[in-house]
């Protein structure tokens, strides 16, 4: 597994993801665990350091661990449809985020303000939680806008 770039285990009714992932491929850059059962990712997740893509979308994640903000090469994070109720404030280190997806969860709150930051980042989705205000996102947080069209 020396060599592993991608590891793809959907809709696999997985209720857990063994801590030896952290010890795969220092070229893993994709990981999709979409449509599963977890309900958390170990902390090691944090040791991949070449991922680019996590997809854990359509599972039952309370929390992500904030180890995630170690992934310094991260450019794009699914999690819709789980029952995420809080975001860790470490994602916002990661320069390189360029989507965050977080539709269909439990979120109440988002670290807007620290996700200014993430010079990068062109989506992010958050449509269908629980916030208890209507959160108008100004485009003028973000110091990538996107293009007129």
């Amino acid at each position: 597994l020396s060599s592993l770039e991608r590891l793809t285990a959907k809709n696999n009714k997985l209720k857990t993801i063994p801590d030896s992932i952290g010890n795969l491929s220092s070229k893993l850059e994709i990981i999709n665990f979409g449509n599963n059962l977890l309900s958390s990712l170990p902390d090691c997740i944090g040791n991949l350091s070449s991922l680019k893509i996590i997809n854990c979308s359509s599972n039952h994640l309370k929390f992500i661990p904030d180890s995630i903000g170690e992934l310094k090469e991260l450019q794009k994070l699914y999690l819709n449809n789980n029952k995420l109720i809080e975001i860790t404030e470490s994602i916002c280190s990661i320069k390189s985020l360029e989507r965050i997806h977080i539709n269909n969860n439990k979120l109440t709150d988002i670290p807007l303000e620290s996700m200014s930051n993430l010079s990068n980042l062109v989506s992010l989705t958050s449509h269908n939680n629980e916030f208890p205000n209507l959160i108008n996102i100004k485009i003028n947080q973000f110091k990538k806008t996107l293009p007129d069209y």
